[in-house]
């Protein structure tokens, strides 16, 4: 089953710049830059609790770090 995602307001500005940017600086790049977010988009809406584990996970180390 796939989930459908949608982009919170301030996270599509800030997608769109990020694209405008990249593709400011290299042609091309803007384009690379959208098709890297599409397929993980598409795997995490594919699978969204294998991502929250691992983000649950890196949070958890850099706490950990921050403490140590």
């Amino acid at each position: 089953m796939d989930y459908n995602i949608r982009f919170h307001p301030a996270a599509e500005s800030e997608y769109i710049k990020a694209y405008q940017w990249s593709e400011e600086h290299l042609e091309g790049l803007g384009d690379r830059f959208s098709r890297s977010v599409g397929k993980r988009i598409k795997l995490i809406s594919k699978n969204p609790s294998t991502t929250r584990l691992k983000n649950a996970i890196v949070e958890k180390v850099r706490l950990m770090s921050f403490h140590t």
